[in-house]
């Protein structure tokens, strides 16, 4: 990390270099630009850490940037936002229900995104997350967890030739993470909502298994009030029986398919062809 003199982005702690623009280079941080109401604003202090920009956001959460003060390193903060049931009120950081009925449905995610972090804090792998801290604040919980440079697999993939990748390539990239996955599923936990968004190759080559679906999973089983049963049809059908048990999205979804077999050793593998793939002995249910 730079010296304290340093000027840094707010947004990525990054040095920022004499002569650049407002807006960061690095993460887009801008900070006369117009920002999202759901957002936390950035330089929020959450007890020993600061809020930078955004890393990615989805229904059920927002994951930002991060800087511990206390340990003067970067980290990736989850926050607990399920966005059809809450908003923010006047202070920009305490989460408001938009409906009382939401009311069970928004503990019902807390309380899973809680078990998911304890889970997650348990298992020690390199390919899957690691959990760093645990926090209530704002009405909601934050995650923090360990901070990658890299890329998504899937900004990954959009630099190859036709977004695929030789299959020797793609068996290097992937049993690895079959093999933290597995770990993942001998913990009774399931990931859910495995997509190459959600696999970050890091600048070292390692492919690091994020964003864990447990809150989205035990919401879209509730019985929904009113017109959040349409709302949260899709989320059922995709995160409830009717997927396989063992995250079908790595069959179905990635643009890498492979095979492979229960140990985790390769039998073969071959990139996407239009055609559907065949089950393998570790996707048998």
């Amino acid at each position: 990390m730079a010296a304290p003199s340093t000027p840094l982005c707010p947004g990525c702690f990054q040095p920022r270099e004499e002569g650049e623009t407002p807006t960061c280079p690095r993460c887009g941080y801008n900070p006369h630009a117009p920002r999202s109401l759901s957002l936390l604003p950035v330089g929020t202090q959450l007890e020993q850490y600061v809020i930078g920009e955004r890393l990615g956001q989805g229904g059920f959460g927002i994951t930002y940037r991060g800087f511990d003060l206390k340990l003067h390193m970067k980290v990736a903060i989850k926050e607990y936002y399920p966005s059809d049931f809450v908003g923010r009120s006047g202070d920009q950081k305490t989460l408001v229900l938009l409906s009382r009925e939401t009311s069970e449905l928004f503990n019902y995610g807390l309380k899973a995104f809680i078990s998911e972090a304890r889970t997650l804090a348990q298992l020690q792998h390199p390919n899957v997350v690691r959990v760093l801290n645990l926090f209530a604040m704002n009405g909601t919980a934050y995650l923090v967890m360990d901070y990658y440079e890299g890329e998504t697999l899937h900004d990954y993939l959009a630099r190859q030739p036709s977004r695929k990748l030789p299959w020797r390539s793609a068996l290097d990239l992937l049993l690895p993470v079959l093999d933290g996955l597995q770990t993942v599923h001998n913990q009774g936990f399931m990931h859910r909502d495995v997509k190459p968004r959600n696999l970050y190759r890091t600048h070292q080559g390692q492919t690091i298994l994020l964003d864990f679906g447990a809150a989205r999973q035990v919401v879209s089983d509730q019985p929904q009030p009113g017109g959040l049963h349409q709302r949260l049809c899709g989320l059922r059908a995709a995160y409830s029986g009717q997927a396989r048990p063992v995250d079908r999205c790595v069959r179905r979804r990635c643009h890498v398919l492979f095979r492979a077999d229960r140990a985790g050793s390769a039998s073969g593998a071959r990139t996407q062809t239009g055609r559907r793939s065949q089950t393998s002995p570790i996707f048998q249910p």
